[in-house]
């Protein structure tokens, strides 16, 4: 018999603004008329087990594996802002209980209770605003290094985080999107805000005539 050249794969690359799901419709449809037109020629038994699939498809087993890491790690990160939110609670209660004669004496001035709250609230945010700026800025510096970092300790130890082999990269992804750092730098200042609330409105309702009373023999 004579060799037949065969192709096992044939990878197409999409233009840059491709809708994956979109292109690879009319891949499909592409193929479908294409073996409609070789259907009278030899050997057209070989394109029925032909399939046309993204590389999300193609890699769906280790993909899952990594989509399981990432609800695992959202989940982690959602606990933890919880936890963030009672810290910043317990912080300002305490604040508020240490300077209940400050908030008095602001009250006496003329200060309302919006402007109480309106004060404490203003700090939460001026807290949660500098947090972010400074765990960005960390976060960012730690993606541009985090490459060299495995690198220097495989060099080093043989101890590799991400394997190769499984999760199908070059290289640990340390891009960063614009828009998600503006939502979690949105979700940090307002689960600080979200934690002074309580705090704000007791500390609002404070009475100037209690809190600065001085006790007498």
């Amino acid at each position: 018999m004579e060799p037949i050249s065969r192709a096992s794969w044939i990878h197409i690359k999409f233009k840059p603004g491709v809708n994956l799901e979109e292109g690879c419709r009319k891949v499909r449809l592409m193929w479908t008329e294409f073996c409609e037109q070789m259907k009278d020629k030899p050997n057209k038994e070989l394109l029925a087990g032909v399939v046309v699939q993204s590389w999300k498809e193609h890699r769906r087993e280790f993909i899952a594996a990594m989509e399981k890491e990432q609800t695992m790690l959202t989940v982690m990160f959602g606990l933890v802002g919880v936890t963030t939110v009672f810290i910043v609670f317990v912080v300002f209660y305490m604040i508020v209980s240490h300077k209940s004669k400050d908030i008095g004496i602001l009250k006496s001035v003329g200060a309302s209770a919006g402007d109480v709250v309106g004060l404490f609230l203003g700090f939460a945010g001026m807290l949660g605003v500098m947090g972010s700026a400074v765990g960005i800025a960390g976060g960012l510096l730690f993606l541009h290094k985090i490459n060299a970092m495995e690198g220097w300790l495989y060099e080093r130890t043989g101890f590799q985080l991400w394997n190769r082999s499984i999760y199908a990269i070059g290289e640990i992804p340390h891009k960063t999107d614009v828009a998600i750092l503006f939502v979690i730098a949105g979700c940090a200042i307002l689960a600080c805000i979200a934690g002074a609330i309580l705090p704000s409105v007791r500390a609002a309702g404070n009475k100037p005539v209690e809190t600065l009373q001085v006790n007498q023999l």
